[in-house]
């Protein structure tokens, strides 16, 4: 009896740090994106399909501080870059 409640407690301890370790790298998910983007983006003007770059459909801010802008990346809007805090919902975009 003494054997199976530690192999319970055991068992609960690692469901409960499983579940955090994997809340805590699911929030930096922005940030790979970003990333991600921008590695495709230089692939993309490396094999001369420079037509058409990656960019953002979704853009925050934090603040009103224009310093504190930490990224600058490609808005789908106005295919043009501006400065933002995160984005998401990746895409791609033509320039005028």
């Amino acid at each position: 009896m003494k054997a199976k409640s530690t192999v319970a407690i055991i068992s609960i301890a690692l469901i409960t740090i499983t579940s955090l370790n994997l809340s805590k790298n699911s929030q930096g998910d922005n940030l790979s994106n970003l990333t991600l983007t921008n590695i495709e983006a230089l692939a993309n003007s490396e094999s001369g399909d420079s037509e058409k770059i990656g960019c953002y459909q979704t853009i925050g801010y934090l603040g009103d501080d224009l310093k504190s802008y930490t990224h600058e990346l490609t808005y789908c809007g106005t295919c043009t870059h501006i400065k933002a805090h995160y984005a998401n919902e990746s895409h791609y975009c033509t320039p005028k």
